[in-house]
């Protein structure tokens, strides 16, 4: 698989604003929180990124439902495939607090948002060339040429 780890700089979560959220799932376990979504780099005809986040030391997770009834159902665990229309972040805020950082993820009045507390992310991207085949889009690595899967870029059950 051709996944790059990507390094976040100050304010680097920002530049998921208007990204397709695909999925989200908070682990309390391992307390990880994971966020996979498409990715503004590297959009342009044919080609298409996306993102993996995995927050690690996450506490206080709170998730603010919002105004669609049917969305305040996906409360830890968020997948796009099947879920009732399209999710994107509307703002990423991040600042210091305590021992950690605060994330609030707002994804619009529709949907809602959640916040966290967590020590460290880890983020890596994965590029894809994208082939429309008959009706079907056709997403394959960059580097590799192996077909991926648009609702799970990063292979099976890597969303947590």
């Amino acid at each position: 698989m051709g996944a790059k780890e990507l390094v976040l700089g100050d304010g680097g979560l920002e530049g998921l604003r208007e990204c397709l959220l695909i999925a989200y799932a908070l682990n309390r376990e391992s307390h990880e929180f994971v966020v996979v979504s498409d990715y503004w780099e590297g959009r342009a005809a044919e080609r298409r990124s996306f993102v993996r986040l995995v927050f690690e030391g996450v506490e206080d997770f709170k998730r603010e439902p919002g105004l669609n009834p049917e969305l305040r159902a996906f409360w830890g665990e968020y997948r796009m495939e099947g879920a009732p229309g399209g999710v994107v972040f509307q703002s990423v805020e991040t600042h210091p607090e305590g021992g950690g950082t605060r994330a609030n993820l707002w994804f619009g009045p529709s949907f809602g948002g959640c916040s966290f507390l967590y020590r460290g992310v880890h983020a890596s991207v994965r590029k894809a060339r994208v082939t429309m085949r008959g009706r079907d889009w056709e997403y394959r690595d960059a580097e590799d040429d192996e077909v991926l899967e648009f609702h799970e870029p990063f292979g099976k059950g890597a969303q947590g």
